[in-house]
């Protein structure tokens, strides 16, 4: 699990391009993030706990609030804004989670 969060990470971390085919391998790199912790089981690391469930969150609410038709109105420089910010705001959560694991 570790591992493979780690690759995702890496495979993140390496969308320099910005277009409609990295926004989407982007997004879905995100919704497999979702998948994976929630299908992690229960540990005794409080912590770690604690980040699953914030991370759920904060992943959906890339998915569901940052990438809505609202991001396509916005000029190719803004958008390119929000995708930088939203990279920086799904690997923080990611590694929180692959350093608690």
């Amino acid at each position: 699990m570790k591992e493979r969060l780690q690759e995702i990470q890496n495979s993140i971390t390496s969308i320099f391009d910005y277009n409609l085919k990295s926004i989407q391998s982007y997004k879905n790199s995100v919704e497999e993030i979702v998948g994976l912790i929630q299908t992690m089981p229960d540990s005794h690391n409080v912590t770690l706990e604690y980040w699953k469930g914030l991370a759920i969150e904060e992943l959906q609410k890339e998915l569901n609030s940052r990438f809505t038709e609202k991001f396509y109105k916005l000029s190719s420089y803004e958008q390119k804004s929000e995708f930088k910010f939203s990279k920086i705001t799904v690997s923080n959560v990611l590694m929180n989670i692959i350093m608690n694991l």
